[in-house]
């Protein structure tokens, strides 16, 4: 069964569902490829929120309610733009969490990191991974990567005021 748009700043557990790699597990056991060889690749649809989506991708997941700080998805060029003065944060629209086989990004993208919070702290585990960094989300841009680590974009799952 596959499910709509999974809305992850509406639950606690945005580690479990992006850390299990879900998505990834699915497309191995379905399509009978080594789990190890898979990657996710992210497409950002033209879709907004969960009300846009008639049906399920056949692979991966829709991924709703995600935000982008220092940084907004400009739907006419479909590239990462600066903020509109005066916004810290902007709506992300929906992004396809898509398996792909040895899928490598493209150099010329930003890999945003995807935290839980936009306080971006979290304590590190056993394995030095932090606890609210969840993965990097590769984003299309004309800037130089370099540009967004300097502004400190990233994408979030809540907000705190």
């Amino acid at each position: 069964m596959r499910s709509l748009p999974f809305r992850v700043g509406r639950t606690s557990c945005t580690g479990a569902c992006l850390e299990s790699r879900a998505a990834l597990q699915t497309h191995s056991r379905r399509y009978k490829v080594a789990n190890d060889q898979l990657n996710l690749s992210f497409v950002i649809k033209a879709m907004q929120g969960a009300e846009d989506v008639a049906n399920p991708p056949a692979d991966g997941m829709y991924i709703t309610s995600l935000y982008m700080e220092a940084g907004r998805w400009d739907r006419r060029g479909n590239k990462l733009k600066p903020s509109h003065p005066g916004d810290m944060m902007s709506i992300s629209p929906i992004i396809h969490f898509w398996p792909v086989m040895d899928h490598v990004a493209n150099d010329a993208d930003y890999l945003a990191p995807l935290y839980k919070t936009n306080l971006r702290a979290g304590v590190l585990n056993t394995t030095g991974q932090s606890t609210n960094h969840n993965l990097d989300v590769n984003i299309p841009t004309n800037e130089d990567p370099r540009h967004w680590i300097l502004m400190a974009t990233a994408k979030v799952c809540m907000w705190n005021d």
